[in-house]
């Protein structure tokens, strides 16, 4: 027995379930575009994100002192345990339609651990061991770094969007 097409409700065939990643009621709803690949964008982003914290930092380290200390090792670890728990209270890795207000929210979680890690430095009293130098390129260079990575994101959602919709409407 046919299914019969209404206005607010799609039939289910095989590409608007994959399309949709939903199921309700006998009937898929198409709305949630990236549902099945949100996962693999969000981990691309915090692993680039990451990866451009740690990378910027060496090669500003490298370039001041000509080698990477145990110092600053332990800077990057820092770091990266401190994003990843700062970050989410930000909602950096929350997609939504504005990129300013992305941008807006990646600068302001990179700019609260950034003093974080200052205050850290304060307390052990590791502040002089720092070069001020190599820690005011780095904060600067990954806040450029991570808004270039965020605009590459929402490049690639939104190609991934106008070819999954394309391939939907020939199917």
């Amino acid at each position: 027995m046919p299914q019969k097409r209404t206005a607010n409700y799609t039939p289910v065939t095989p590409s608007t379930f994959i399309y949709s990643g939903q199921y309700a009621g006998g009937l898929a709803k198409p709305r949630q575009l990236l549902r099945k690949h949100e996962s693999c964008f969000l981990i691309c982003q915090v692993v680039l994100n990451c990866a451009a914290i740690i990378g910027v930092l060496i090669i500003c380290t490298l370039y001041k002192t000509h080698e990477v200390s145990s110092l600053y090792r332990l800077l990057a670890v820092i770091s990266i345990f401190l994003v990843i728990v700062i970050y989410p209270g930000f909602d950096v890795y929350k997609q939504t339609d504005r990129f300013y207000k992305m941008a807006v929210r990646i600068s302001l979680a990179w700019m609260t651990t950034i003093a974080v890690l200052i205050v850290l430095a304060f307390l052990t009293k590791t502040s002089e061991e720092y070069s001020r130098e190599v820690i005011i390129v780095w904060f600067v260079t990954v806040s450029i770094v991570q808004i270039a990575l965020l605009r590459l994101n929402y490049f690639s959602v939104s190609y991934y969007r106008k070819k999954i919709t394309s391939q939907l409407i020939v199917l």
